[in-house]
């Protein structure tokens, strides 16, 4: 599922109240603590969480495994990810959505 197949005229959106072609940086820092939120400390999530990041960004999968650089890691990338163009973070968004480990991530 691709975030123009379902919008494909997302530039025409318009909206007095909110933005409909660029997204809050502040996203960026709430998905950071989110996905460090249900991580709990479980270091096999959180690297599954960067990874899934690193597909979109693109950019390698983190080798790290110790919690404090897979934090340093999940920073990194989230900041990648909010460089890239908007239709590919929200392909990210949809994707991430859709995988069924978030489900496991409490």
């Amino acid at each position: 599922m691709a975030f123009l197949d379902d919008h494909p005229n997302y530039k025409t959106y318009e909206s007095s109240d909110h933005s409909v072609d660029t997204l809050p940086s502040a996203i960026f820092s709430g998905l950071q603590g989110l996905i460090i939120k249900y991580s709990s400390g479980h270091t096999h999530l959180l690297k599954r969480a960067i990874n899934i990041i690193s597909v979109h960004i693109p950019f390698e999968p983190t080798s790290n495994w110790g919690w404090d650089f897979l934090v340093e890691d999940l920073d990194t990338y989230v900041f990648k990810l909010s460089k890239i163009k908007f239709i590919k973070i929200m392909d990210f968004l949809i994707d991430a959505c859709h995988k069924k480990y978030w489900s496991s991530m409490n």
